[in-house]
């Protein structure tokens, strides 16, 4: 650039000053042009970098997502037989249910989509249940029963068994899992209270 400053028949100061003139001005030139391919650069990059931000969140979110399913999961625990006796003069009405406990720190919801109930071969034909559905707190039991079963008289040992299944997911997720029991049960008096006790005969986790 300096050469095309100086005239044709420079002064020795001419030949020195519009060449140190001219390599200044490009040098100048030089850094406004990286400068401004830089500035170019981020501005182009702008949508990449928020595009690489909403994957980091989303990848974030994700993550959340898959930690609770994971703790969830085989966390709604069958606790043990729920039990509810009536005692009459001639007869004993009973009614069995599975007690559930949510063994997780988020909510729960449950729906029952099979419960089948038999005390001394005896059960209840296409039962009819109030609900099918419910939640349980974190740390929390709740008790689901089928109907209850007239037996006559008052019979000191019976069996029975209890079979189940449910599907159950946090709350407000839509990840739902299967869980299922079989089991056969054993009653006795203890005094004028009926007891359970049962051995599992078969239990699903899907």
């Amino acid at each position: 650039m300096g050469a095309w400053l100086t005239p044709e028949n420079p002064t020795k100061f001419q030949q020195y000053f519009y060449p140190t003139i001219g390599g200044a001005v490009g040098v100048i030139a030089g850094f406004v042009i990286v400068f401004a391919l830089i500035f170019i650069w981020h501005l182009f990059r702008v949508p990449y970098k928020q595009r690489d931000d909403a994957i980091e969140l989303a990848r974030q979110v994700q993550q959340k997502y898959d930690s609770i399913l994971s703790v969830v999961r085989h966390n709604l625990a069958f606790d043990c037989p729920a039990l509810m006796t009536e005692v009459f003069l001639d007869c004993i009405t009973v009614r069995v249910g599975a007690r559930f406990r949510n063994a997780c720190q988020e909510m729960i919801e449950f729906k029952v989509t099979k419960l089948n109930v038999t005390l001394a071969g005896k059960t209840v034909e296409n039962p009819k249940f109030v609900t099918s559905s419910g939640f349980i707190s974190p740390s929390q039991t709740r008790d689901y029963y089928f109907q209850p079963i007239k037996l006559d008289g008052k019979p000191k040992n019976f069996l029975g068994t209890l079979e189940y299944e449910v599907l159950y997911s946090s709350v407000p997720n839509t990840q739902w899992y299967k869980s299922a029991r079989k089991m056969g049960l054993a009653f006795r008096w203890e005094g004028s209270n009926l007891a359970a006790s049962y051995q599992m005969e078969g239990e699903l986790e899907e």
